[in-house]
């Protein structure tokens, strides 16, 4: 440091200090309420109303918040979103465990939206038609999979349904597919 430092330093010690010793006394109005303060009984606030109605509140908050979480998660749709390319295949594959359960599926049906076609290399005639029938030796490893192509972008939902012997629809399950066009 400096010799000028060295005096601003000390300058600085010395003001600090010549402040600290003043004494600071409040305006005679603001004195008599600070007095007021200090000296006002205190007031139990345990079993005073404004306590139980907040308490209430938020007891009604915290319920009403739980009823709304049960309601979404029991009125979750069965469907699942996918994402795809439009003009591109895509391999949808369902769980046919998840879908039936116990029952005994015979056949399983897969009913395309407008826009939408089944893909296959060998089967092209399978291009033309808007459902498809799969027999359940067809269903492989509890895996239901198909291909399908869209030639249009948007929402598209693929309908699958699961069929016993009489033909009677025994669990159905929407595959939801988001079409896009790449850039």
């Amino acid at each position: 440091m400096t010799m000028n430092d060295q005096q601003l330093a000390e300058q600085m010690i010395s003001l600090t200090q010549d402040i600290r010793s003043l004494e600071v006394e409040p305006s005679p109005f603001l004195n008599s309420r600070i007095l007021a303060q200090f000296s006002a009984p205190k007031v139990e606030m345990d079993n005073s109303p404004n306590r139980r109605s907040l308490w209430f509140s938020v007891a009604s908050f915290v319920s009403l918040f739980l009823f709304a979480i049960s309601f979404l998660i029991l009125a979750k749709n069965t469907s699942d979103t996918f994402n795809a390319a439009v003009a591109q295949p895509i391999l949808i594959s369902v769980d046919t465990d998840e879908a039936i359960g116990q029952h005994a599926v015979t056949s399983a049906r897969i009913r395309l939206p407008d826009g939408t076609f089944f893909y296959s290399k060998s089967h092209t005639e399978l291009k033309h038609q808007r459902e498809y029938r799969f027999s359940a030796q067809q269903i492989k490893n509890h895996l239901l999979s198909f291909i399908i192509e869209s030639k249009d972008s948007g929402i598209k939902k693929v309908l699958v349904e699961f069929l016993n012997d009489q033909n009677d629809i025994i669990s159905k399950k929407e595959v939801v597919i988001k079409f896009n066009k790449l850039s």
